[in-house]
C-alpha cells in the first residue's frame, strides 16, 4: 500500500470516528428587556421541579435550545428571580416569547406551534366566557382526539359529584393512546380514587341523558357561526327599519340593562355545586346579596328581606345570598336562626366578591333572568318598590 493511500484511509477513519452532533429539535427564544435572572424550562409548577433546559443570554435576548424531543404537553418557563411561571404548550415546535416585564404571565407567545395558539385561545376564552364550564366542555369535545382535549379536561376537574360525573363522561371520549401519557395516567388515578362518589351519583339512564347533552353541545358549537350570521341579518333589518322610520316619532324608551352580573359556580350549605346562571335563568328577578353572619347591618335587614321574599317569591323572585364567612358552622347557624329560606353559597376566599367589585358588606344587586343588572346597592324599601314594577 502506497503512502498516499495510507494517508487517505487514515483521514476517512478519523472522520468516521468523530461523534455526530445532535440536530436541534426546537428552540424557545424571547426578549429579556430589563429582566435579570435565570430562566428555565420545567415540567411542573413547583419550586422543586428539576430544570429540563436552561436559557442562555444572547444580545439582550434569551434562547433555550433542545436537542431532544419532549413528550407533548404543558410545561413552564420558570423565572427564578421573580418566582413567576409562564405556561407553555410544548409539541417540539419553535416558540417565541414577547415578554411583558410588568406582568410576565401576560407575555405574548407565538411561533410555529398551532397547538400553542389553540391553547392560548382556550385560556382567553375561559376567562371571557359567561359560562366557563360549558365553554370548556365544548373545547374538550372538539379536541377529544388530541392531547389538548385532555389538558383542558384536567383544567375542569373537581370533586363535587355533578362535576366528577360530567368530566368522567368527557374523559371516556379520550382515545386510549392519549390516556397513556403521564397526564392521562394521573387523571385515570384521580377518577379511580373518586369511583365511590361516581357510583353514588350515577343512576339508571343518567349516562344516556348525559350523552344526549354532549350531542346537543356539539350541535350548538357547530351552529355558532350560523347563529352569528342570523344575528348580523337581524342587525341589517333593524338598520333598514330605522332608516325607513326616521321621520316618525321615536317609541317610548325601554330601559334595558347595560351591564351584566358575572356568572360563577359555588357551593351550597349541603356542599352541592350550583351555577349562578341557572339561578338567574330560572327566575324573573334575583337579588344577589353579599353578607356574613358577623355583619350586624346585614342581619338587621334580614327580617324585612324575609317578608319581601314571602310576598314575591311565587311571582318569580329569588334571593342568592353569598357569604363571606370563614367559619361554615357560624354561616349555617345564622341561616337557620334568621329563617333565610332562599339560595345560599359560600365565598370564604372572596373570589366572587372580587369579580363583582365588592369591598364592603352588605352589598346587593338586582338582576333579571339573563343576569342584566337592574339596580345596585338597594335596601329593602327600594327593593319592594322595584319588585312591584317588575312583577306586579
Amino acid at each position: 500500500m502506497n503512502k498516499a493511500l495510507i494517508i487517505l484511509t487514515l483521514i476517512v477513519f478519523l472522520f468516521s470516528c468523530k461523534p455526530k452532533t445532535k440536530k436541534t429539535v426546537f428552540v424557545i427564544s424571547g426578549n429579556l428587556k430589563d429582566y435579570k435572572g435565570q430562566i428555565e424550562l420545567v415540567e411542573n409548577f413547583d419550586p422543586k421541579s428539576h430544570a429540563l433546559l436552561k436559557a442562555r443570554e444572547e444580545n439582550g435576548n434569551f434562547r433555550i435550545v433542545s436537542k431532544d424531543s419532549l413528550e407533548e404537553g404543558l410545561y413552564y418557563l420558570r423565572f427564578n428571580s421573580t418566582k413567576v411561571y409562564l405556561p407553555l404548550y410544548i409539541d417540539n415546535s419553535d416558540l417565541l416569547i414577547e415578554m411583558d416585564i410588568e406582568d410576565i404571565r401576560n407575555s405574548s407567545i407565538s411561533g410555529t406551534s398551532a397547538q400553542q395558539q389553540k391553547w392560548t385561545y382556550f385560556l382567553q376564552g375561559s376567562k371571557q366566557s359567561q359560562n366557563k364550564f360549558l365553554y370548556q366542555k365544548r373545547f374538550v369535545l372538539e379536541n377529544s382526539t388530541n392531547y389538548l382535549g385532555l389538558l383542558a379536561l384536567n383544567d375542569m376537574l373537581g370533586e363535587t359529584p355533578w362535576r366528577l360525573n360530567q368530566t368522567k363522561i368527557l374523559f371516556d371520549t379520550i382515545p386510549a393512546v392519549i390516556k397513556q401519557t403521564k397526564l392521562g395516567i394521573q387523571m385515570t388515578h384521580f377518577f379511580d380514587e373518586h369511583q365511590e362518589i361516581l357510583d353514588e351519583f350515577t343512576q339508571e339512564g343518567s349516562l344516556d341523558v348525559a350523552a344526549q347533552i354532549e350531542k346537543i353541545l356539539i350541535e350548538e358549537a357547530a351552529n355558532d357561526n350560523k347563529n352569528q350570521a342570523a344575528i348580523e341579518v337581524k342587525n341589517e333589518i333593524s338598520k333598514e327599519h330605522l332608516k325607513n322610520t326616521a321621520n316618525i316619532s321615536p317609541p317610548k324608551k325601554v330601559n334595558k340593562p347595560t351591564s351584566y352580573a358575572p356568572y360563577f359556580y359555588a357551593f351550597t350549605p349541603d356542599n352541592i355545586e350550583i351555577a349562578a346562571k341557572d339561578i338567574f335563568n330560572n327566575n324573573k328577578v334575583t337579588l344577589i346579596d353579599f353578607w356574613a353572619s358577623w355583619c350586624k347591618p346585614c342581619r338587621a335587614q334580614t327580617p324585612e328581606l324575609r317578608n319581601i321574599y314571602n310576598d314575591f317569591h311565587h311571582k318569580g323572585f329569588e334571593i342568592l345570598s353569598i357569604s363571606e364567612d370563614k367559619d361554615k358552622l357560624k354561616w349555617t347557624n345564622a341561616i337557620v336562626q334568621d329563617g333565610m329560606n332562599w339560595q345560599h353559597v359560600f365565598d370564604d376566599s372572596k373570589s366572587i366578591a372580587q369579580s363583582y367589585g365588592v369591598r364592603t358588606i352588605p352589598h346587593t344587586l338586582l338582576v333579571d333572568s339573563e343576569g342584566g343588572i337592574i339596580a345596585k346597592g338597594i335596601g329593602p324599601s327600594k327593593l319592594r318598590s322595584l319588585l312591584k314594577q317588575q312583577l306586579d
